[in-house]
């Protein structure tokens, strides 16, 4: 009997390692089949898990991401998951200096 598999991506992990080695062309890879490809033959693929935020900012990023995401959508066997985006400060335990910053959760 085969072992049942979810894959779990996170999307910002995904779009960034795939930028980091160059290889730009998978960007707009279809994730069930992305998903498949990477378990094991002998396990049974059940769904994908995405977990992602949407994006703000430079609105050809925006539309981009929302092109990807209206296609992968379109698959059967995936969930979809957002999350938010919050604001965090960090403060310099030497100089007190604080520094503002956003994180995806």
């Amino acid at each position: 009997m085969k072992k049942r598999t979810i894959v779990y991506i996170d999307g910002f992990n995904l779009y960034f390692g795939l930028l980091e080695k160059g290889w730009k062309n998978l960007l707009w890879l279809n994730l069930v089949n992305f998903s498949k490809s990477i378990i094991p033959p002998d396990n049974s693929f059940v769904q994908t898990k995405y977990f992602t935020s949407f994006i703000k900012g430079d609105e050809k990023k925006v539309k981009r991401q929302r092109i990807f995401l209206r296609a992968n959508q379109t698959l059967k066997n995936i969930s979809f998951y957002y999350g938010q985006y919050k604001i965090k400060y960090w403060e310099c335990s030497k100089c007190k200096h604080s520094t503002k910053f956003i994180i995806e959760k």
